[in-house]
């Protein structure tokens, strides 16, 4: 299942729904760092992620994302640190 073909010069890269979802995780855990996102995508580059972000993240709400995210971490850590005293 084909998500997004993104012309890049000559070269077309296309992204499937599973890396999609690959990139979505990763960049939750590891936000704007591609070279890093780029490593659980074996068939990608830096660059392929950098432009996959730039194109879709409005799309995907990626930034909506992260701080819905960031607020989970932070409430997970509260509890651990109310738990503890």
């Amino acid at each position: 299942v084909l998500v997004l073909v993104a012309q890049e010069g000559l070269k077309t890269v296309v992204w499937t729904k599973s890396e999609e979802k690959v990139f979505i995780d990763k960049f939750l855990a590891y936000p704007k760092n591609f070279r890093k996102i780029a490593c659980f995508l074996p068939y990608k580059t830096t660059a392929d992620c950098v432009a996959f972000y730039y194109r879709r993240k409005k799309k995907l709400h990626l930034k909506q994302l992260r701080k819905l995210a960031a607020n989970e971490a932070n409430l997970g850590r509260s509890k651990i640190l109310s738990t503890s005293s």
